[in-house]
């Protein structure tokens, strides 16, 4: 049987999540516009900076976030290489292993991304999920690729 738009772009997520060198958590994300790639991205530092596999990774801060934190999630990533090429996102649909940060969902609220799909449900975390919602961008988690 033939993959779905939605099943596709998931897969190709889950295999830009490989790129990642976190230790933690390997996330991939895919910005599409009628069902063609618009944006990829996954979480990572910026251009030219050290991986963190290459300096050892760090504990968890009291804030439950990584003391190393010029690490960029995988749909910031996408955002900004769209925006840093002159592509615009507005209008476009994200794809991505692991639900939004409410940080990142207010940039994707802002960068006009009109669509979530996501895998899984960051540490049972939905404020990212909830505030797009609220803000009329409809997240929907659906099941892993096969």
């Amino acid at each position: 049987m033939r993959d779905t738009w939605e099943q596709v772009f998931l897969k190709m997520a889950e295999l830009l999540a490989s790129r990642s060198t976190c230790g933690r958590v390997k996330v991939g994300a895919v910005l599409t516009r009628d069902n063609r790639v618009v944006s990829t991205g996954y979480n990572g530092v910026p251009a030219g900076e050290p991986h963190c596999e290459d300096l050892g990774f760090v504990n968890h801060t009291s804030h439950g976030e990584y003391s190393r934190t010029h690490e960029l999630h995988a749909e910031l990533n996408a955002v900004l290489y769209a925006a840093r090429h002159g592509v615009p996102t507005g209008g476009t649909t994200l794809y991505m292993t692991l639900s939004p940060c409410v940080a990142c969902a207010k940039a994707l609220y802002q960068a006009g991304v009109v669509r979530v799909v996501y895998r899984d449900t960051y540490d049972r975390e939905t404020d990212g999920v909830d505030f797009l919602n609220t803000h009329g961008v409809p997240c929907e988690k659906i099941e892993a690729a096969t």
